[in-house]
């Protein structure tokens, strides 16, 4: 199983130049807003290999499947890219914010809780 995950993993990270700048490009506008959003440098660290993996994942997904968008490739890499660090960011987004309902929760029963 080991050996599989790996395979994967480097099939994903197999890209060119062009898809290196544009993931690259995309991820640092991701951590900006991210940061933006949550205003923790923490967040946005611990968010980030995240949402690279999803842009390569999502590319790689979008190469495999013949999923095209647009009639340029060049467009079509960018959108699959786009699409993969969105869905990645908001995955993080919606797991932080269920962590911290549940931290809430836990904290507002130790308060309530009978002595």
């Amino acid at each position: 199983m080991f050996h599989a995950i790996w395979d994967y993993l480097s099939q994903i990270c197999d890209v060119g130049i062009f898809v290196g700048l544009v993931t690259a490009a995309l991820l640092v506008f991701a951590y900006w807003l991210v940061r933006l959003m949550t205003e923790s440098l923490l967040l946005s660290t611990l968010f980030a290999p995240v949402m690279l993996l999803g842009g390569l994942a999502s590319n790689h997904f979008f190469i495999t499947h013949f999923i095209v968008l647009m009639q340029d490739p060049d467009s079509n890499t960018v959108l699959g890219i786009a699409a993969g660090i969105i869905s990645a960011m908001l995955i993080m987004l919606i797991l932080t914010r269920v962590a911290y309902a549940v931290g809430d929760m836990r904290a507002r029963t130790r308060r309530t809780a009978p002595t």
